[in-house]
């Protein structure tokens, strides 16, 4: 069984000094980004964290506009999302964000989400990859086209690792079978000419809804991303419930089986 990370220390997330490179943007939680209940949903916040981290890209020369001039644009790679309490409709959200550092093939970013009047929330790490435009694919060797990124600040949770395939994490249990099939509309491509990784996010959290309550809104949630999604693909989302609250998500093209999307959810209260 994939063993859900174990929580952060929310004491030190919140009291970590930010990179003097950081950015900080708040945000009022909007009905559309909310469900029944009320909450936010991570697919929204993780919108928010897309809006704030190309602010602070840009203020160091690795924003869109700089990017797209050299050929080149920033995808996620792969993420990690750690909540003990969504925004609520209504309230104002404040993310601030920050680069911590390089691996082999990508730039490290972290979130801090607070609420207003209740303080820190929520913390992200992510791992973003350069991509070639003209090639369609991740760089082999970014560092060519990079140009001097800042000193990295804090890393608030580890860097998350990809995703193995269901049959090796959870020793062979088979998916629910497909949950649903998704054709991609166009208002779902973005600038750089595919769809969005929000809209993947929802994909993958809104298929649990049929296994837990608040479809939206896990305390953990593991996502990489391993293709693109393009116009007129149909996206296949299949899912598996485990033990723990968990449950596993793959998004894949439906003509010829390409996986987009592995992702991972627990749902509830945080054991112990």
């Amino acid at each position: 069984m994939l063993e859900c990370p174990p929580p952060p220390d929310w004491s030190a997330v919140a009291g970590a000094e930010p990179s003097a490179i950081a950015s900080r943007l708040s945000f009022p939680v909007r009905v559309r980004e909310t469900g029944p209940d009320g909450r936010m949903g991570l697919h929204a916040l993780a919108d928010l964290c897309q809006e704030a981290g190309a602010v602070n890209a840009t203020r160091f020369g690795q924003g869109l506009e700089d990017t797209m001039a050299r050929g080149v644009v920033w995808v996620l790679n792969r993420a990690r999302f750690a909540v003990h309490r969504h925004p609520r409709f209504g309230e104002t959200v404040t993310v601030e964000t920050w680069p911590c550092g390089l691996e082999r093939r990508g730039a490290l970013r972290v979130y801090r989400i607070s609420v207003e009047g209740v303080g820190v929330v929520a913390a992200v790490a992510t791992v973003w990859s350069l991509f070639d435009l003209a090639k369609r694919r991740p760089m082999a060797r970014p560092e060519t086209v990079l140009h001097t990124l800042p000193e990295p600040g804090p890393r608030l949770l580890p860097t998350p690792a990809m995703l193995p395939a269901e049959a090796e994490a959870d020793g062979g249990a088979g998916a629910d079978g497909p949950a649903a099939v998704y054709p991609v509309h166009p208002a779902q491509i973005d600038v750089y000419g595919h769809v969005n990784h929000t809209h993947l996010i929802a994909w993958s959290l809104g298929e649990t809804g049929a296994v837990v309550p608040g479809p939206f809104c896990p305390r953990e949630f593991l996502i990489g991303f391993r293709g693109e999604c393009r116009p007129g693909d149909r996206v296949a989302v299949r899912r598996a419930a485990g033990a723990g609250g968990l449950v596993r998500t793959s998004l894949a093209t439906e003509a010829d089986g390409r996986e987009i999307v592995r992702a991972a959810a627990w749902y509830g209260e945080v054991p112990g």
